[in-house]
């Protein structure tokens, strides 16, 4: 249940940060939007919070976040937009806030999903 509800956080953080920079700045449609919000959500959730964070650090995970974010906003902004602008600078820079949000996002998820133990990886016997 605690991994569904940091979900769900999750996609109102990122559509919030994309309706104030794509939407009110861009002119991107509520559509549009959520459909980036949601593959960006689902994309990071599990590849990144539920896969890189546990089994490395805030701040590696933090960076995969970012790389993955932009790809999937700068992708889905081709493919949805149908202006002839770029892309690029709309992306990153929404990428950017997220990226600031991710990092306070990972340090709820050490906390209240993951139960405090910041990594999985095994400890060497040695």
């Amino acid at each position: 249940m605690r991994t569904i509800l940091a979900l769900i956080i999750k996609f109102i953080l990122v559509t919030a940060v994309l309706y104030i920079v794509n939407g009110l700045f861009y002119g991107w449609s509520l559509t549009d939007i959520v459909i980036t919000s949601t593959m960006v959500t689902l994309i990071s959730f599990f590849l990144g919070d539920l896969y890189i964070l546990p089994a490395t650090s805030n701040a590696f995970a933090t960076i995969s976040d970012f790389v993955m974010n932009f790809l999937t906003i700068w992708i889905m902004g081709h493919a949805l937009i149908d202006e002839p602008i770029s892309i690029v600078q709309e992306s990153f820079i929404s990428t950017i806030i997220i990226t600031a949000v991710e990092w306070l996002f990972h340090k709820y998820l050490v906390k209240n999903v993951f139960g405090g133990i910041p990594r999985t990886r095994k400890e060497s016997p040695v």
